[in-house]
């Protein structure tokens, strides 16, 4: 049995875990025909690489050789980049200052991209009406329990203040990324 085939019967037994647009690196050990010295580089792209891959396992496969660039990282794919990428200024000195955030421990129930939407989940959290239970339900992450936040003392101290203490903010949650406070 040829060895094309033997890899081929192999691979077909193997599980099938990849999921369409997954990236696997693959190496290969022909030293007799590529530079040890060298990088070179091939797409398998679209849903028929599985097949493409066996297909090429018979065959002579182009790929193209690399020189990865060391002020991008060293990538070892192809890009494409103007010639002057690498005098361009750093994220971090056009933002020079970096500060690491508001943690809230609860960002999910707190933060929120749409102003509306956090206005609403606050309403129902500071409203005697809606029972701990109902709260839980429709926001597990406020009513989290942990050993040093009991969620349901902390809401009604919170609902005992009333709504005017509450105050939404539009925040610089990370770089770029303008999000809702509470």
């Amino acid at each position: 049995m040829g060895a094309a085939r033997a890899r081929h019967e192999s691979s077909a037994r193997a599980p099938k875990t990849a999921r369409e647009g997954a990236c696997a690196p693959l190496s290969s050990s022909a030293t007799d025909t590529l530079p040890r010295s060298a990088v070179y580089f091939r797409h398998w792209w679209g849903k028929e690489k599985r097949a493409e891959l066996l297909a090429s396992l018979d065959k002579e496969t182009s790929y193209e050789h690399l020189r990865p660039s060391l002020p991008l990282g060293l990538p070892f794919v192809l890009v494409a980049v103007r010639v002057d990428f690498h005098l361009w200024p750093l994220l971090t000195e056009l933002l020079a200052v970096s500060f690491p955030g508001v943690k809230t421990s609860r960002d999910a129930a707190v933060v929120e991209f749409d102003r509306e939407t956090l206005e609403l989940r606050l309403s129902h959290y500071l409203d005697a009406n809606v029972s701990h239970t109902e709260m839980r339900d429709r926001c597990p992450e406020i009513m989290e329990i942990s050993r040093t936040f009991k969620a349901e003392v902390v809401r009604d101290r919170l609902r005992a203040r009333g709504r005017k203490f509450v105050r939404i903010v539009r925040y610089a949650y990370k770089p770029l990324d303008h999000r809702w406070l509470a």
